[in-house]
């Protein structure tokens, strides 16, 4: 019995019933910019970090944190990529 066009990948062999086509499997990312995470978080709107040095000061910090957990992560994965037995 020769598989339908519908049930056949590219090579021709025939798909399981319940196994969707990967074109059907679509996931959607949605980006989240970290300063506006952040002003969020803090409670805080641009206009309060432009005009008072303490709203910049304790956006400033969750910031960097950001980036170096951010970064951290990287390392870990990157590591985890290089040497996956430890």
């Amino acid at each position: 019995m020769p598989p339908s066009e519908e049930n056949a990948n590219p090579l021709g062999f025939r798909m399981r019933a319940g196994m969707a086509h990967p074109e059907q499997r679509v996931s959607y990312v949605t980006p989240q910019h970290a300063l506006r995470r952040i002003l969020s978080f803090t409670g805080h709107s641009i206009d309060d970090v432009v005009n008072s040095s303490v709203a910049h000061r304790k956006v400033l910090v969750y910031y960097r944190m950001h980036k170096l957990i951010q970064r951290q992560a990287e390392i870990t994965e990157l590591e985890r990529q290089w040497n996956p037995v430890a």
